[in-house]
């Protein structure tokens, strides 16, 4: 499966890296989107999620790094309002 990484910048400006174990993710972000913290938590949540099962479908068991990845942006979200914005920089 193609790892892929997406790189994102928050309202304050820092910017992170985001790692998918499958393109999949390329389905539910776009280049220079811009949305809401809370809109992409709900969307990272199912990108991720379908992700790891891309991979037990090939592999037999979910992927355990998106697991951790998406655990990892969830507490990145929670820190931040529901209303700061979200921008995809590239995936």
């Amino acid at each position: 499966m193609p790892e892929v990484y997406m790189r994102i910048q928050w309202s304050d400006d820092t910017t992170d890296r985001v790692y998918s174990p499958s393109s999949v993710i390329r389905d539910f972000f776009e280049e220079d989107e811009e949305m809401s913290v809370d809109a992409f938590e709900e969307r990272i949540t199912d990108a991720l999620s379908r992700a790891s099962e891309r991979v037990r479908e090939v592999y037999g068991m979910e992927c355990a790094s998106a697991k951790q990845e998406l655990r990892r942006l969830q507490s990145a979200t929670d820190e931040r309002a529901d209303d700061e914005r979200v921008t995809i920089l590239n995936v």
